[in-house]
C-alpha cells in the first residue's frame, strides 16, 4: 500500500470515530 493510501484510511477512520463519539 502507498503511504498516501494509509494516510487516507487513517483520516477516514479518525473521522468515523469522532462521528460515533458525538
Amino acid at each position: 500500500m502507498k503511504s498516501g493510501e494509509v494516510g487516507a484510511l487513517f483520516t477516514k477512520s479518525s473521522v468515523l470515530k469522532l462521528s460515533f463519539s458525538v
